[in-house]
């Protein structure tokens, strides 16, 4: 009231100041009221409506203020909280990156109502609790993060599915990638979580026919290492419990693309080797051979005993024309000249490997020429060099 008076005041001078600068005649303004007399310009009377405006303003502003005060306290404490959720999720996510995940499982939950992305601080809860071992909190924590409103699927269950397989729980990860999969059968997340959880579990049958079938979420390129692993992973499974037509009928059945693969390739020769079935593995070997240089191959092709060793050292020094004195073809010419009788030459071509690289398998197949000649002195120089070699080799 005090502040209003001063401004009518004020308001009132200012046009009597006004009208005396002025010198003219400014006008006359003339207000009674139950006796008391008030007298003004024109001038004064105008600043005296602009004074009442701009208090009637003030006041509105000041009381406007005050009503939404409440209201703005509960903003700021809110906007606070946020604040606050966010610093400890940040704060969580660095101590699980610091090896600290019983602080992390703290602070990762600490505020979580008020933060704005809930699923990704369970998500890291459960991690650091499993982190610790503590697989039930882990569960309970992924469980409330697909407990929340219009949850984020692909990013629990995937968390869900891969923390499961790192845990050493691969059924239990298999059984949570085919419930997804079921639940989401055209995304490609759904799909690649469900392959990962085959190769986990060891399914290689079903992971093989789900990469090989129709698979519209994924591009070619996407699928065909895991077709590959997959068939690559059945052939070695049906060599070692001694099924030949299984592996042969896999061979049969495969699609001209996998069977190019030369990861395949490989492993059908290993395997009809392995089976005893020489023959058609050196068919195999041969065929991989004229077009890319595979050592591997190289190793297996020499270590074929049953079969007519001429013919086998002829393919062997084509080779070494094509590719050159690779250290695996020398250790295979060895080894055929041996079975050939042509223990000179054989000799020669092992002193090569030896030269190229000596590794201590090429110094066993000296000592056992060596012993086969019955050089025991030479032999056991070989012995003790390939120990050697062996020795200063770093361990694993």
């Amino acid at each position: 009231m005090i502040v209003l008076v001063m401004v009518l005041l004020a308001a009132l001078a200012a046009g009597a100041v006004a009208a005396y600068v002025l010198g003219v005649d400014a006008g006359y303004v003339l207000f009674t009221w139950q006796g008391w007399v008030l007298e003004s310009t024109l001038a004064g009377f105008a600043l005296l409506l602009l004074a009442v405006w701009l208090a009637l303003w003030l006041i509105s502003r000041v009381t406007g203020g005050a009503l939404q005060l409440p209201s703005s306290v509960r903003g700021w404490l809110r906007d606070r909280r946020v604040d606050k959720a966010h610093q400890n999720f940040v704060r969580g996510l660095r101590e699980l990156v610091t090896g600290e995940p019983r602080v992390a499982e703290q602070s990762l939950l600490r505020g979580i109502a008020d933060h704005e992305a809930q699923d990704l601080s369970y998500v890291a809860a459960a991690r650091a609790a499993q982190a610790q071992g503590a697989y039930d909190r882990r569960d309970a924590y992924l469980d409330r993060a697909l407990a929340l409103e219009n949850p984020p699927l692909e990013t629990v269950m995937a968390e869900r599915i891969r923390l499961l397989a790192a845990s050493g729980e691969p059924q239990r990860a298999l059984d949570a990638a085919r419930h997804y999969h079921g639940q989401s059968p055209k995304s490609r997340v759904a799909l690649l979580l469900l392959a990962e959880a085959l190769e986990g579990a060891g399914e290689y049958r079903e992971l093989y026919a789900l990469m090989s079938g129709p698979g519209k979420a994924l591009t070619l390129d996407s699928r065909f290492p895991l077709t590959v692993k997959a068939f690559t992973m059945l052939l070695t499974r049906a060599a070692a419990a001694g099924e030949l037509a299984t592996v042969k009928s896999l061979w049969d059945e495969a699609k001209s693309e996998i069977c190019a693969d030369p990861g395949v390739q490989r492993a059908y020769a290993l395997a009809l080797a392995r089976l005893n079935a020489e023959s058609e593995a050196v068919a195999v070997i041969n065929r991989a051979l004229k077009s890319r240089w595979d050592a591997e191959l190289v190793r297996c092709f020499g270590g074929l005993e049953s079969i007519d060793p001429v013919a086998q050292l002829a393919s062997i020094e084509q080779w070494l024309q094509r590719y050159g004195e690779e250290t695996e073809l020398l250790i295979a010419a060895g080894l055929t000249c041996a079975r050939n009788r042509l223990w000179g030459k054989a000799g020669s071509y092992l002193e090569a490997a030896a030269a190229s690289h000596g590794t201590p398998v090429v110094f066993w197949h000296l000592g056992q020429l060596a012993e086969r000649n019955q050089k025991v002195d030479v032999a056991l120089a070989h012995y003790r060099r390939g120990l050697e070699v062996a020795a200063k080799r770093p361990a694993g």
